[in-house]
Order: structure tokens, then sequence, then C-alpha cells
């Protein structure tokens, strides 16, 4: 194409006709790329030898000649031809490109390619930094940021960091409030065209993805995939501390901030940060108040139980004994130390466990895993809660204080126990002298003393009842 010196549409020196005017006997040459060449006063100079103010002049005569491509279906317009071929393939429904392997159809080239590479497991665009390699381009420089640190688009509004463009651009509505997709059945708007298709299909009861192994079908996706694994067993996500595998992503990044202590969730309100964005979130709201007392809480369900310490309230009574319980997994697991039954079983020794966390933390003793390490001192223990009280040693921390007196204690059932003391309240009471006490352990460290007096007993009844069998006995002599 060129555009030349002349009036419109007249035919220029080189040949070509020109549509637009430029600057004298000055014109350019465009091929499909955009400028190619620049040609003054018979000379033919290259696109990056265009002066700096007849450039400019040229790109604004470029910008004023851009031609609009406008979709036939409906008002939306481009600036290349071939974009709008393709959107208006969405309005006929034509597709032209067509997947070698199965039964998908495509609007582009680029399209159906990058879908074959899902059939025959081809990544060509491996990460420079570690194994993983990817079939798109982009998804490939996307992860690599992840290693180099870097995050080129900047919220506007908090210059919060993004990787990508697209999540910038959805993080900013959260600053405008801006929600352009909204659902056609009622007033609910979203800030993402695919979270609000989403919930358009709860109207209309539509889940395309069916389940491969069962008759289940799902409105989303990943939904799909989550629940086939349940059919499978896999569990692709492997901790790199530990040898623990899980089958969902979130699982496995939650289970690894165990070992490394990070804490990303921040409370807004007060110091305390959490693993869980979910537990945070539940931390600052707590909207359920105690009717009682007042204390908030986060989950409802924790809100009712607390109640019930007030009302006196144990729904769930034992089968075996006149024992009742706030929670109906707390009486099952009371029933079967009834029974007998153990069912979680140590894969190393012949010891079984009602708790499934007792037996993990016991099978530690054989394998001498200790996954949770002391920040300050570095020393190792089996469970996390040893280590975060350990930790407390270091920096003093008391975080159970006694209601009724100043004095605070690391852990909450010490507190519980002193707390006992004021209120003069003995749980524990002895079966044989109805004595009692505040702790179990004293109860039954002074139960024993029972069972040996009994034992004295019996043993100074035998000796009184039968002198005679002691003093004919061969051994007589030995006493």
């Amino acid at each position: 194409m060129c555009l030349a010196g002349t009036s419109a549409g007249a035919t220029s020196s080189c040949g070509l006709t020109s549509p637009a005017v430029v600057n004298g006997d000055s014109h350019i040459h465009l091929n499909s790329q955009g400028l190619e060449s620049f040609i003054s006063g018979g000379q033919r100079h290259s696109a990056n030898e265009i002066p700096f103010g007849g450039g400019i002049q040229v790109h604004n005569q470029l910008a004023v000649n851009t031609t609009e491509h406008q979709c036939q279906f409906c008002l939306k317009t481009f600036s290349r031809k071939q974009d709008c071929k393709v959107h208006e393939k969405a309005h006929t429904g034509e597709s032209l490109f067509k997947c070698k392997f199965c039964e998908k159809s495509f609007r582009r080239n680029q399209d159906c390619t990058i879908h074959e590479m899902s059939h025959t497991g081809e990544k060509p665009f491996k990460c420079q930094f570690c194994d993983k390699s990817f079939s798109q381009k982009h998804n490939c420089k996307n992860h690599e940021m992840t290693h180099t640190g870097e995050r080129p688009f900047k919220c506007q509004f908090c210059e919060k960091p993004f990787c990508k463009k697209q999540e910038c651009k959805i993080h900013e509505m959260i600053h405008t409030g801006e929600k352009p997709f909204k659902c056609q059945f009622c007033k609910k708007s979203f800030t993402q065209k695919y979270n609000c298709k989403i919930h358009e299909m709860t109207h209309t009861g539509e889940k395309p993805f069916s389940c491969r192994f069962c008759e289940k079908t799902f409105s989303r996706k990943q939904d799909r995939k989550t629940h086939e694994i349940t059919h499978t067993g896999e569990k692709p996500f492997k901790c790199q501390f530990c040898e623990k595998s899980f089958s969902q992503r979130h699982n496995w990044k939650t289970h690894e901030m165990t070992h490394t202590g990070e804490k990303p969730f921040k409370c807004q309100c007060c110091e305390k940060s959490f693993s869980k964005k979910q537990d945070c979130k539940n931390h600052e709201m707590k909207p359920f108040k105690c009717q009682f007392c007042e204390k908030p809480f986060s989950k409802k369900q924790d809100c009712k139980l607390h109640e019930m310490i007030h009302t006196g309230e144990k729904p769930f009574n034992c089968q075996f004994c006149e024992k009742a319980f706030r929670r109906k997994q707390d009486c099952k697991t009371h029933e079967m130390s009834h029974t007998g039954e153990r069912p979680f079983k140590c894969q190393f020794c012949e010891r079984s466990f009602i708790w499934k966390q007792h037996c993990k933390t016991h099978e530690m003793t054989h394998t001498g895993e200790k996954p949770y390490k002391c920040k300050f001192c570095g020393k190792s223990f089996c469970r996390t809660q040893d280590c975060k009280n350990h930790e407390m040693t270091h920096t003093g921390e008391k975080p159970f204080k006694c209601r009724f007196c100043e004095k605070s204690f690391i852990h909450n059932v010490h507190c519980k126990t002193h707390e006992m003391i004021h209120t003069g309240e003995r749980p524990f009471e002895c079966q044989i002298c109805k004595k009692s006490f505040t702790t179990k352990q004293h109860c039954v460290t002074h139960e024993m003393i029972h069972f040996k007096a009994v034992n004295r007993l019996d043993s100074v009844q035998s000796v009184q009842l039968y002198p005679q069998d002691m003093i004919s006995s061969p051994n007589a002599n030995l006493i």
C-alpha cells in the first residue's frame, strides 16, 4: 500500500494508488506488518531513517486513516479484518478447524493446535529455571516470574504488583467496585465473566461436566476433576519436605506451610496471622455471638457448642453408660472405650488407637520423623502443638489468662485447672470414697491408694485363714 503526497485517489510516482496525502512530494509504503519504507525527493529510506518530524506526521496520518472493520451482526469494531472475521464466527457458530484426535472444533487454527497438544502431551516451552514445561509460551513466561519474583503490573490504587495484566485489572475492580458481568436471571453482578456463567448455572440447573466413573455431574470442570480423584485415588501433589501427598492443590499448599511456618494471611484488627485465607476471614468477622456472655465466634456451629456450656445441654448420650456429650464425635469416641474398638492401627507394631492423630504421632516414634522445628533453637517435634508450646518458652508468651486473677499460662488446660481453685470446682470423683479432685491424674493417683490397701488386706487375710498351710509347707523355713 502506498500513501503518497498527491490528492486522494491519484496515482503516485511509484505507480500505486494513494488514498491520502502525507506531506508534499513524500510518501510511504506499508506492508501487512505496518511501515515498510519512506520515499522523499525520489529516494527510498527505510522505516527507521524517517526524520523525527516526518515520523510524527506519518504516524498522525496513519492514525487518521486506520480502517475500522465492523461486525455485520453486532456493532463491535476491529482494527484488523482477520480479527473481525474470527469474531463473526462466534455469531454464525462456524468452526473451521477440527481437532484430529476428538470431535472438538475451533474458530482459530492456533486454538486448535494448542488443544491438540493436550492429546499428544507436547509441551514445547520449557522453564529456564526448573524442569517444568508448558504448551503455551505465555504460560511459561508467567511461571518463570515465580522464580524471578518479577511482577510488572501494578495496581493504580494500592500499587500491589501482579504477574498478569488481567489479574491486575480484576484486582482494581475491588477498588472501583466495578462488576461488569450481570446475571440474566437475578440482580447479582460479578467482576469476572467466568464466575457469572457459573452462577447462572445455579438458575438453569446446567451441569455440563460428567464424571467418567459414575453418573455425577458438575457445573465446573475443576470440581469434576477433584471428584474423579475420589475414584482413582490419585494424589498428584507431593510435599517437598516429607513423604505426604494430596489430591487437592490447596490442601497441599496449606500442609507445606506447617513445615515453613508461613502464615501469609494477616488479621487487619490484630497481629494474628493464618495459613488459610478463610480462617483469617472467619477470625476477622466473628459474626456469631453467644446469647449468654456475648463471646464472638467465626462459625455458627462453634457458637452453638459454646452456648451448651451455659445451658448444660448434652444431647448425645452414650449407649453403654449414663455419660452425655455436647458433640456427636466425642460421644462416638467415648463409646469405643466400652467396645474396645481401636480402628487406627500402627503399620510398624501391633498397637492400635482410637484417634487417627494419635496413631500418626505414635508412628513417628518408629520412623524418627519430627517435622515441626522450633524457629528459635532448631529443636524438632512430632506434633505442631508441642512445637508451638515450646516456642512460647523462648518468647515468654502466656496466652491463657485466669478470669479471676492476673496469672497467665502457656497451656489452656493448666489455666482451667488453676481457675478451679477460685471456683471450688472438683469434677473428678473417686469411685471408692467419693473424694473429688481438680485433675483426673490426681484422682487416679488417689484411687491407687485404695487398690493397694485392698491388696495388702487380701494377703493378710490369707495368712490368718490358712496358717497351717503356711507352716506345713516345705518352704516354711524360707518365710
